[in-house]
Parts: C-alpha cells; sequence; structure tokens
C-alpha cells in the first residue's frame, strides 16, 4: 500500500539550439507537513 500519491511526467528538454532533444520521465511526490516536494527521474528515452 503506498502512503502517497506521485504524478508522473513525460518532458521533453534540449540544452540548446545546438543539441538534440531527449525524452525524460519525471516523478514528483507532493510536499507533506514534513517535507518539500520530491522529483525523481525515472527514465531516459531519447
Amino acid at each position: 500500500m503506498l502512503d502517497s500519491e506521485c504524478e508522473v511526467w513525460r518532458v521533453e528538454a534540449s540544452t540548446g539550439r545546438a543539441f538534440g532533444n531527449g525524452v525524460y520521465d519525471l516523478s514528483r511526490t507532493p510536499s507533506t507537513e514534513q517535507s518539500a516536494d520530491s522529483w525523481r527521474l525515472l527514465q531516459v528515452a531519447d
């Protein structure tokens, strides 16, 4: 059983115009009273 829910985001990003785009899957666990938002890199699919 999970204690909290998380969001999963698929993001396409590049370091600049001269470089190709990459696709990244990120998860975000919302903040609680004890902690701030938590982000994790799940997968790189470029």
